[in-house]
């Protein structure tokens, strides 16, 4: 009991509460698991078969389909919250994720040409953060009120950014017995862990908040009119732009400076790094 008190002080969290939150614990260290070694796992393989002047074209190509993939995965998921139910959706989405992957490993083991799985394993990798993400937050706001999102946000976020760092310092070590291409098995069975928490919060009814029917729809150009929202869009646009810019010149230059094997290494050293930095923020 006394353990049991520390980790709840620990956590900022009541008795009541600890089922949600162990749940959203366990669905943030899969997804944390999930989100590292797809990033290392799909950029390496995709980097190391760059040769020459393909780095110049494919790389840019790459960013910006991905871009585009995220554009419209995120307006298709956000297009159907208001037709169908959260549940639904979330388990839709989850094994559309899974189906991808497990295509991407049927095509590793039966293509002689493998360009094109490489190709679309990179620019897989910001659309299927972005939904991973939505679902994750999206799973957190239906199940407390506001007063216990404050209070609890922050114990939510530490064990999804502590199993990232985890998985992103332990990829070095795994790399000696297995190939990089098997990372992406790796985050396959982490998906299937979020499904299965998922499921589980599911099972036990634990979300609280429905989203109210009869809503009205609001058009984007109605919403661009408040000032506060367009000057945000403008911030995150240039930001953005800043991003792929310094990301295309990040990836340039390691592949240039790193082989094939020291390149994933590297990679998710630099990355768990940053995700401490993160942490520490």
């Amino acid at each position: 009991m006394a353990f049991k008190s520390k980790l709840y002080d620990l956590l900022d969290i009541q008795e009541s509460e600890a089922t949600k939150v162990f749940l959203l614990l366990g669905m943030g260290f899969f997804m944390g698991i999930f989100l590292a070694t797809l990033d290392v796992g799909a950029s390496s393989l995709f980097l190391n078969n760059l040769e020459g002047k393909q780095l110049e074209t494919q790389l840019p190509l790459a960013i910006v389909t991905a871009g585009i993939l995220g554009i419209i995965f995120t307006f298709v998921y956000n297009a159907l919250q208001g037709r169908i139910t959260f549940s639904a959706l979330a388990v839709g989405t989850m094994l559309i994720i899974t189906s991808i992957l497990v295509a991407i490993e049927w095509a590793f083991r039966t293509l002689d040409s493998l360009d094109q799985v490489y190709f679309f394993a990179f620019t897989f990798i910001v659309p299927s953060n972005f939904l991973v993400l939505l679902i994750f937050w999206g799973a957190f706001g239906r199940m407390f009120n506001l007063r216990q999102s404050k209070r609890i946000i922050g114990s939510i976020d530490t064990g999804q950014l502590i199993a990232s760092i985890i998985a992103l310092f332990s990829i070095p070590v795994v790399l000696n017995y297995i190939s990089t291409a098997n990372l992406l098995f790796i985050s396959l069975i982490s998906m299937g862990g979020l499904l299965l928490m998922f499921l589980i919060i599911i099972q036990k009814k634990l979300f609280v908040k429905a989203i109210q029917s009869g809503s009205s729809r609001i058009h984007y150009i109605e919403i661009f009119k408040n000032k506060y929202i367009a000057l945000m869009a403008i911030f995150v646009t240039v930001s953005m732009i800043a991003v792929n810019f310094v990301d295309y010149s990040f990836l340039n230059v390691i592949k240039l400076q790193f082989d094939e094997k020291s390149l994933p290494n590297f990679l998710s050293l630099f990355e768990g790094t940053v995700v401490i930095f993160s942490f520490l923020f």
